[in-house]
């Protein structure tokens, strides 16, 4: 299930340039340890906590791709072998990626996106 939510690091990042909404998923509750970190899933969703940064929300990738298009109008396309993004002023397009998983596509996308926030 782990696999739905985006990365501790990417929920770090994402919550640095703004993203402040909790998860759109529920299940029941179990905690377990990654190299350190704890994540904990409830009723609203899942947490990661530890490394000084207390709790984090973990949204879903396709919540954290809404919110790229929403609040600034990046976009994420993905195909079988590829990913595109489209942004006010530039595109990129990156097709070196047979044989990766969905969420490895989003995961490089959504990235590029916080690299170009930063800028």
């Amino acid at each position: 299930m782990k696999e739905q939510f985006v990365t501790y690091e990417i929920a770090l990042a994402i919550k640095e340039l703004g993203f402040d909404e909790i998860s759109r998923f529920g299940t029941e509750t179990s905690l377990y340890d990654n190299k350190g970190l704890h994540i904990f899933y409830s009723n609203y969703g899942m947490y990661y906590s530890g490394l000084d940064k207390g709790y984090i929300y973990a949204p879903l990738w396709q919540q954290v791709i809404d919110w790229f298009y929403v609040k600034h109008k990046f976009i994420i396309y993905y195909g079988t072998d590829d990913w595109s993004l489209v942004t006010p002023k530039e595109s990129f397009l990156y097709n070196e990626l047979i044989n990766t998983s969905v969420y490895e596509k989003w995961e490089q996308a959504i990235l590029k996106c916080i690299e170009l926030c930063k800028k």
